[in-house]
């Protein structure tokens, strides 16, 4: 039992241990750029491309640090000397977009927004005042309708020119709030 125990602490020895150069035989290079290229650097072996962003890649003897080129970043990071395969985690740094979007986006609040408030408050308004006046208009030809008394012609076709007036100021309200917002 005693034997066993042993040979099982010399085995999980030999796996942590490092490696017998003294640094990482592999590396995984993790990153939150897209793509991009791993290099190994040394000071005794230059630079030297190793493989692409997002697999296990073997480092060649002599290295000391890792690139990742993500253009326009390169970034470089040490190598962990401790493990046989190291793991490595390099961020490019996180930059706007230089290209506009396409279409700009909507912004319903800015310096003139009072216009746009008061374009939709004459819309409603004079629908509102229009709506009550042609009512007004046909109740009275209704009454007109039912007695036949041409006193109460005149007055309905006032109530309607009224209907109407106000119609077309709450119209153009609406019109006005709806170029504003077709030139945002």
């Amino acid at each position: 039992m005693r034997r066993l125990l042993l040979a099982n602490v010399a085995l999980v020895a030999l796996a942590t241990a490092p490696s017998a150069w003294g640094q990482a035989r592999y590396v995984h290079v993790r990153s939150n750029a897209e793509t991009g290229t791993v290099w190994a650097v040394g000071p005794t072996l230059g630079s030297v491309q190793v493989g692409m962003l997002g697999g296990v890649l073997a480092v060649p003897v002599g290295a000391t640090h890792v690139r990742l080129v993500s253009p326009p970043f390169a970034v470089a990071a040490a190598l962990p000397t401790t493990r046989d395969t190291a793991l490595v985690r390099i961020d490019v740094p996180v930059a706007r977009a230089s290209v506009p979007l396409r279409g700009a986006p909507v912004r319903f609040v800015s310096r003139r927004a009072w216009v746009d408030g008061a374009a939709l408050a004459v819309a409603l308004a004079g629908t509102a005042v229009s709506v009550h006046y042609k009512f007004q208009a046909d109740r009275q030809f209704a009454e007109y309708e039912q007695t036949g008394n041409p006193l109460l012609r005149p007055d309905i076709e006032a109530l309607d020119r009224k209907a109407a007036v106000a119609l077309g100021v709450g119209m153009t309200g609406l019109t006005v709030f709806t170029v504003r917002l077709a030139l945002r």
